[in-house]
């Protein structure tokens, strides 16, 4: 129960990160109002939880989609090992490879 209460919280915090400001003082004026005046039920929990991990994944893969939005990001971007550094290039271009190869087979 306690795992999947983090990942909940984990998915929530990393789709809000991915918010604009406005999006998310929008979510706390909810949340406010909610809390002093009415009550959430389960399916609008539900809903709510949804909503903000599609607006965290669409901001999310509009920002590595941009140019140099993956590889100049340090914060998800996961570099090479320094001690893999020698094998790097002989990984990529068999990735590559393969990925020709399967290209042409179908």
């Amino acid at each position: 129960m306690k795992t999947i209460r983090l990942f909940l919280t984990l998915n929530v915090v990393m789709s809000l990160a991915a918010c604009k400001s406005q999006d998310i003082n929008t979510v706390i004026n909810t949340v406010n109002n909610t809390v002093n005046g009415g009550s959430l039920s389960n399916d609008d929990i539900n809903k709510g939880l949804k909503e903000a991990l599609k607006v965290g994944t669409n901001n999310s893969v509009a920002s590595a989609s941009k140019v140099d939005g993956f590889f100049k990001n340090t914060s998800i971007k996961i570099p090479f090992h320094r001690k893999l550094s020698p094998w790097k290039q002989n990984f990529v271009q068999s990735v590559w490879e393969r990925n020709v190869i399967n290209l042409l087979k179908h």
